[in-house]
């Protein structure tokens, strides 16, 4: 009668585990980088939204202008931020509304249609978009590029979210 496992059986049931980790390793950091991709678009559009809602509230001009980068210059892969109140105006007569303050490394955006992607735009008291006629924030997931998505505002103000073809972020 035979008690316990052999060398063999050992090294053999060792080399399936490690061969089913390699595995789930990938998946799993695949699966992390999509649910924050969904995260982060849900966050943006949170903050649109919000702005354009506050905007036709408040019968004012909300602006949606780039983060601060960890350099100090703007950039929206910094985040995205909303004031009541022109960006150039002073501090205290702009109110800070929300924020997508991080956006995770994996995730790379770039936007079309703010003057020179780094400028500000708003929302008019009416709820219409303003300083450009279409803005797009793709969000490319560089995990897996084909899970990536585009969240656009037409000149109307209205926001819609959709998954992008993998093409449009090998430029990215």
């Amino acid at each position: 009668m035979q008690r316990g496992l052999t060398l063999i059986e050992l090294i053999v049931t060792m080399a399936l585990m490690a061969l089913i980790l390699g595995m789930a390793i990938p998946v799993s950091r695949s699966i992390m980088a999509s649910s924050e991709l969904t995260a982060t678009t849900n966050a943006m559009v949170g903050v649109l939204n919000e702005a354009r809602v506050q905007g036709i509230r408040r019968n004012r001009t909300v602006w949606i202008s780039p983060g601060v980068g960890e350099n100090g210059t703007t950039a929206w892969q910094s985040g995205i931020h909303a004031t009541v109140g022109a960006p150039e105006e002073f501090l205290e007569q702009t109110v800070f509304l929300r924020a997508v303050s991080t956006i995770d490394d994996r995730l790379v955006v770039s936007v079309d249609g703010a003057e020179a992607t780094q400028d500000a735009f708003g929302f008019s008291p009416e709820g219409y978009l303003l300083n450009a006629d279409r803005v797009d924030f793709v969000l490319c997931n560089s995990i897996t590029p084909s899970d990536s998505r585009r969240v656009r505002i037409n000149l109307g103000g209205q926001i819609e979210t959709t998954t992008i073809e993998r093409e449009e972020c090998d430029g990215a």
